[in-house]
């Protein structure tokens, strides 16, 4: 779902991502993400801590090759900077 939920410099982040329609459990690719953050490839979730403040711009593919099925999803996200 866009935009992807904000985030904040130095503070664990975490947001599980779903696909829906599909036959059989995507696989996930990201594209974009902030610096420090990962998507895993089978379940989706995008978790860990961002280092760097600023609006990024996401691209997250999900795929099941086997029955010829792609969603893509562009998405903002936005990193703010630590709480002072």
């Amino acid at each position: 779902a866009c935009p992807l939920p904000d985030a904040t410099v130095g503070e664990s982040y975490s947001h599980q991502m779903r696909a829906t329609g599909f036959t059989a459990a995507p696989r996930w690719l990201p594209s974009g993400l902030p610096e420090g953050l990962t998507q895993n490839a089978d379940t989706g979730l995008i978790t860990g801590t961002p280092v760097r403040a600023g609006v990024h711009l996401v691209t997250l593919f999900a795929s099941a090759f086997q029955d010829n099925q792609l969603a893509v999803a562009i998405c903002t996200m936005s990193v703010n900077p630590p709480a002072t």
